[in-house]
């Protein structure tokens, strides 16, 4: 029973030697891209000050992520400004 094993073992190698540069020339390589992670982004800590409480809260997000707050947070107050100079004109 060994002996069969290892001579199917020894067969399936010596037919594997002889294929390879037919089966790499035919396969597609797996991108280069695909195995390299993107890099992690940094995180980015504020100290916050809630409404009604006196103790401040330590808040990190990437910077992309503060960036996204910080253009809905302004955003949010032109459309007010807006909203506050429409009704109180003249």
């Amino acid at each position: 029973m060994f002996a069969l094993v290892t001579t199917a073992f020894l067969l399936a190698g010596a037919s594997s030697m002889t294929e390879p540069a037919t089966a790499s020339a035919n396969s597609v390589p797996a991108p280069a891209a695909a195995s390299v992670k993107p890099a992690k982004e940094k995180k980015v800590c504020r100290r916050e000050q809630l409404i009604g409480s006196i103790m401040p809260t330590r808040t990190c997000r990437t910077q992309s992520e503060w960036a996204a707050i910080d253009q809905k947070a302004q955003s949010d107050t032109d459309a007010q400004l807006r909203d506050y100079r429409s009704r109180h004109s003249n």
